[in-house]
């Protein structure tokens, strides 16, 4: 590109340090750097997928996520079809990212700079839980904060623990039915629902919260954001 990049820093750094904030800066810059040999080279981050870039097969195996650096990996997913959640999962990729879905082994393939690709990992990895009758929604909070509404709605609904279904519903698990005013759902009554929640995450980033629930538990889910998310 032909272009020069001051970094400057009000403290003294170490090498390492120094070396981080190189790869951030070649990063807001669309750009990164890949290893041929012993030596480096700069390419265009959104083209360097087609360049010998750190790739990593599953979730455990360590990847150079340290470094604002492009990365790819394989995630293979175990309990829901990726497509079902490739939509959220586009939502967190960066501009330079890219995702595509290998089907036969129901794969996630990304490339992404490293510090992101460990969260899409962290989220992949959450919602990749047991319960194939189970949706996902994200509710942008507005007027709390994600992590304050994810721990309130922990506390109402009963959440499963990884891998395992929970039905509850109202406070302290209780069966919930509409009010007669056709407000949010009260506890008891013949009409039960059950609000089966299997994973809430909140992103501190976007300030979203992704819920993984039965299809029939969003509505008293939802009741409970509106305030929030209005």
């Amino acid at each position: 590109k032909s272009q020069k990049l001051t970094i400057l820093s009000p403290t003294k750094i170490t090498a390492l340090e120094a070396y981080q904030v190189f790869f951030a800066a070649l990063a807001a810059n669309g750009i990164t750097i890949v290893k041929v040999g012993k030596f480096f080279k700069l390419v265009e981050s959104k083209d360097s997928i087609k360049e010998p870039i750190p790739t990593c097969i599953g979730g455990k195996e360590d990847c150079a996520t340290m470094y604002e650096q492009m990365v790819t990996i394989l995630l293979p997913l175990k309990h829901v079809d990726a497509n079902q959640i490739s939509t959220v999962i586009k939502g967190f990729v960066s501009k330079d990212g890219e995702m595509q879905i290998y089907a036969p082994s129901n794969s996630f393939i990304i490339s992404e700079y490293g510090p992101n690709m460990e969260r899409l990992r962290h989220i992949i990895e959450a919602l990749d839980i047991a319960g194939f009758d189970d949706e996902l929604q994200m509710v942008q909070i507005q007027y709390a904060t994600a992590a304050e509404i994810s721990d309130k709605l922990s506390q109402i609904f009963e959440v499963a623990k990884a891998g395992a279904g929970t039905r509850g519903a109202g406070p302290k698990g209780k069966p919930s039915v509409p009010s007669p005013d056709g407000g949010a759902p009260t506890g008891g009554g013949a009409e039960a629902v059950y609000v089966q929640i299997s994973k809430i995450i909140a992103d501190d980033r976007t300030n979203q919260l992704i819920i993984k629930a039965n299809k029939r538990s969003f509505d008293p889910i939802d009741a409970e954001c509106d305030c929030y998310t209005c």
